[in-house]
């Protein structure tokens, strides 16, 4: 299993002020290559905007 930590900063309006806002996104995929998909998909989506990934490989042992 692949555990990543999406961590996403932009711009974005509170109170009718712009502001830079910081949101985190915990998710899980079920091998390598979910994985691989996900960040394809998402870097081609997000290629305008700077993202940071915190990527944590879980093996079988640890799964249990």
């Amino acid at each position: 299993m692949v555990e990543v930590k999406l961590k996403v900063n932009e711009y974005v309006w509170i109170d009718d002020k712009c502001r830079k806002a910081d949101a985190t996104q915990k998710l899980k995929f079920r091998d390598w290559d979910d994985f691989q998909n996900w960040l394809g998909y998402t870097a081609f989506a997000r290629e305008d905007e700077t993202v940071s990934l915190d990527i944590k490989v879980v093996t079988e042992k640890e799964e249990e």
